[in-house]
């Protein structure tokens, strides 16, 4: 194996290991922070890995409105109507509510729940130890692989015309 698919390969390994973590970590927040009504957002979750480039690149997909979740709304318009009387059918609470309830919406907006940032902080945290590892396992797989490429079995450098590519 090549150093590069070597050294991909870890990275991959890393990635992989982030992104499942923040999946997860994404998932405990909301219900954390008691925004599982239906299941639906937390079921919604979920990551991928791609290249871009020589970067590895961990996208998350979840529904629209983990946005708003995070983010908070602003006030403006009105909520879907289907949309309140979902949540407060959800929620037990009565069907005459979810008009005053899209009202105050509309006029005060939602404050935001911070879930990406505090969950890729305890990502971060949790995780140091396994991500370094990876990290080290990489970085010692293409020196390993650089050096022994290099010399010969006395540990000797060889001349440029027989090393190994």
């Amino acid at each position: 194996m090549a150093i590069q698919d070597t050294f991909n390969a870890e990275f991959q390994e890393a990635a992989q290991l982030i992104a499942l973590a923040y999946e997860e970590k994404l998932k405990d927040e909301l219900i954390d922070k008691g925004k599982e009504a239906s299941g639906t957002l937390v079921n919604s979750i979920r990551t991928n890995i791609r290249t871009d480039g020589n970067k590895f690149v961990i996208e998350v997909f979840a529904e629209d409105y983990f946005r708003f979740v995070d983010q908070g709304r602003r006030p403006g318009k009105f909520p879907p109507p289907e949309v309140i009387r979902s949540w407060v059918a959800l929620k037990g609470i009565a069907e005459e509510a979810a008009f005053p309830i899209a009202r105050k919406i509309a006029t005060q907006g939602i404050a935001a729940t911070p879930i990406i940032n505090p969950a890729l902080d305890k990502v971060a945290a949790e995780n140091a130890e396994t991500f370094e590892k990876v990290l080290e396992r990489a970085a010692g797989a293409v020196l390993v692989n650089d050096v022994f490429s290099q010399t010969n079995t006395k540990g000797q450098i060889l001349p440029k015309s027989l090393r190994q590519s």
